[in-house]
């Protein structure tokens, strides 16, 4: 049995997109007239005067597909455009729609332009078109409402314009991030309601957070999360804002992995869809972070920043000095704190996880005595052996051989 083909209509269908997100993606005014004109390509809206829509869900949906299942989306694509087609004529607009396939996104844009006498002004016409594709959506087969993202801009003139407009219209979508939804978005909705936050207010509270997981309750440190999250990141709609609290709090994490013994699962920055996800995935790790600390004694928040430090750089050289200037505390009070917290002082501590470190390279590899103590952070071979010898009863050669 030979091998059944898509129908004309479908792959047509795909031309027809293909041909959208070139102009999409191209800023020469000469290429995309030509391109056009020369392909004999009808426009539905006045490249002269027009606006953009760009509605649908950021996240991407992936279905295998037969020649039939293909059909029958192809044919609910079309539904829409022609329940789009029919808003715009019925108030007086002339429009293009087209679904966009940028970064896996599986939107729609609507390229459309007033007539003589328009019905509604391009603001409400917008409005009308998310309406209509929200009513097609809830025929779909499959629950996207969540993931919507709308907005509007124009109006412009001039083929280089789509481009533009595709730009504009992509950043203000956006906002989904930050929990804008079920409403059309326009740059003047930013303007009007974003609320200003630069990093160092974003840092500032990290470093409360940090402080409260190490101090205070687990309601108290969800608080935090709460304030961050809703009073500064979300208002600014700002992904640099979003980006500098996940770094800062991802530190975070890391610090209470290497000095408990944590395992957290970490997911990168770019695996969250939503900030309100964001906000669960970091609530649901300090929920397990407190359950597994449990009833442990818990470092303050300077002597914390101090050992996930030293844990890193223990096999180079460390002074008081300069861990004092990394916790920002003065050396003294960093010392007495230290040997209050930890139980034994600095040079103390660094020296057992030195030896420690040693000890597993004596174990695990053939490397020279002298090439683990220099690899270890020891100033030198001989008093690596006197310092081996008197923390584990052995000299390196006999701990190795009983180790083989």
């Amino acid at each position: 049995m030979g091998k059944r083909l898509l129908d004309k209509r479908d792959t047509d269908y795909v031309r027809d997109n293909l041909i959208f997100n070139y102009c999409l993606g191209n800023e020469q005014e000469l290429l995309i007239e030509s391109y056009m004109v020369n392909n004999r390509i009808e426009l539905h809206f006045d490249p002269a005067n027009f606006y953009f829509l760009m509605t649908g869900t950021h996240k991407k949906f992936t279905r295998a597909f037969t020649p039939d299942t293909f059909y029958a989306g192809v044919s609910s694509i079309y539904r829409v455009y022609d329940a789009l087609r029919q808003a715009l004529a019925k108030n007086g607009y002339d429009g293009h729609p087209f679904l966009i396939k940028e970064d896996n996104s599986k939107q729609m844009g609507v390229l459309f332009s007033p007539g003589k006498a328009p019905a509604l002004a391009p603001e409400q016409m917008a409005q009308r078109l998310y309406e209509v594709y929200m009513q097609s959506v809830g025929e779909r087969e499959y629950n996207v409402k969540g993931y919507v993202s709308t907005s509007f801009v124009g109006p412009y003139a001039g083929y280089e314009q789509i481009h533009t407009a595709f730009l504009q219209a992509r950043e203000l979508n956006d906002l989904i991030f930050f929990g804008v939804r079920d409403r059309v978005i326009t740059r003047s909705f930013r303007e009007e309601t974003a609320r200003p936050c630069d990093v160092t207010a974003i840092l500032g509270n990290v470093r409360r957070l940090i402080h409260l997981v190490c101090d205070g309750t687990l309601a108290q440190a969800l608080r935090q999360v709460d304030y961050l999250l809703d009073e500064l990141v979300a208002p600014s709609y700002s992904m640099i804002n979003f980006s500098a609290m996940y770094t800062a709090v991802e530190d975070l994490l890391l610090m209470l992995e290497t000095v408990y013994g944590l395992r957290l699962e970490h997911r990168p920055r770019d695996a969250f869809y939503t900030l309100g996800a964001y906000g669960d995935y970091l609530r649901g790790h300090l929920r397990e972070a407190f359950a597994k600390i449990g009833g442990r004694p818990r470092y303050s928040a300077t002597i914390l920043i101090a050992l996930s430090y030293i844990d890193r750089n223990f096999t180079r050289e460390l002074s008081l000095t300069q861990l004092s200037e990394y916790v920002y505390a003065n050396a003294s009070t960093l010392s007495s704190q230290f040997n209050a917290e930890v139980g034994m002082s600095l040079s103390e501590y660094v020296t057992g996880l030195r030896v420690r470190y040693a000890g597993e390279l004596l174990a695990g590899t053939s490397m020279s005595v002298s090439d683990i103590a220099r690899q270890a952070g020891f100033a030198s071979e001989k008093y690596f052996r006197e310092l081996f010898k008197r923390q584990t009863g052995l000299s390196p050669r006999a701990y190795r051989e009983r180790q083989a």
